[in-house]
């Protein structure tokens, strides 16, 4: 994972770290060299839904590459990188979706 900092020490195990980071090499050597990915983001998401119930690497890997490649694709038809708040807006739409139903969400029973 390209960070690893104290905001995040006391949050995550050694064995949590390990699955997030299995995704996310997972993830990078699927997407293969694409410019535009933006590795901290592509991070941010693979934590993002290990902390909505997903510990599959390989499903954690599919759902956070799926999240970032929609990404890309709006930043390049846009010919702009996303703002904060326009990555928030997409998430949304993404994250509410359930990526066609393949997390968990823990927010609700």
């Amino acid at each position: 994972m390209p960070f690893r900092n104290n905001i995040y020490a006391n949050k995550y195990s050694s064995r949590d770290w390990d699955v997030m980071a299995q995704a996310y090499e997972l993830a990078i050597r699927q997407i293969g060299g694409k410019p535009l990915i933006r590795r901290e983001r592509l991070a941010r998401c693979v934590m993002t839904f290990f902390d909505r119930g997903v510990q599959n690497p390989s499903q954690l890997s599919s759902l956070a590459m799926s999240r970032e490649l929609s990404l890309v694709d709006i930043e390049r038809t846009r010919g702009a990188p996303l703002r904060e708040d326009e990555i928030a807006a997409a998430d949304n739409g993404f994250f509410l979706s359930g990526a066609n139903g393949n997390w968990k969400d823990s927010t609700t029973n």
